[in-house]
């Protein structure tokens, strides 16, 4: 499914969650979309727990073990989301998920650091991360700019 039917999608349900149509128009949904064409694929397949929860994994550096992130995996394919469970310490269930949704779940929540998405089918072994805190700053600032043109325009109808 293309990206534009996916943010169509999310503009629908954004005021059941209390955000406002034209905020998703004009400022989050321009950054979805942004970032999902950078990834390539309109789906990728996230694993989740038998309660319904993101599988979330922590990392840490080698050289500063005290150094953590807490990540979450979105795979190009089943298959290769299926190996990865296999190696996961929780029983998981690969979900296809819209690029797009995935994104707007990493800039709403607070639990989770970034996520790695498996761009290249049949390679896990590296990713493109998309970093929570980059992510919130982008949405932020696109919400300054659209704050500031509103303020504009409504003083030049005044």
């Amino acid at each position: 499914m293309n990206l534009d039917y996916q943010l169509k999608i999310l503009k629908s349900d954004a005021p059941k969650y209390g955000v406002p149509e034209l905020v998703m128009s004009q400022a989050v949904n321009p950054i979805l979309k942004e970032y999902g064409l950078k990834l390539r694929h309109p789906e990728y397949h996230v694993l989740q727990t038998q309660e319904g929860n993101w599988v979330v994994n922590t990392l840490s550096k080698r050289t500063q073990p005290e150094l953590q992130k807490k990540v979450i995996y979105a795979f190009a394919n089943i298959q290769d989301a299926l190996s990865f469970s296999k190696t996961s310490e929780n029983e998981a269930t690969p979900i296809p998920m819209f690029v797009t949704h995935i994104l707007f779940q990493l800039f709403a929540t607070q639990q989770v650091d970034s996520i790695i998405f498996m761009i290249t089918p049949d390679n896990v072994d590296q990713g493109a991360e998309i970093s929570r805190l980059d992510l919130q700053n982008a949405i932020r600032s696109k919400l300054e700019e659209f704050a500031q043109k509103n303020r504009v325009q409504n003083t030049n109808i005044a």
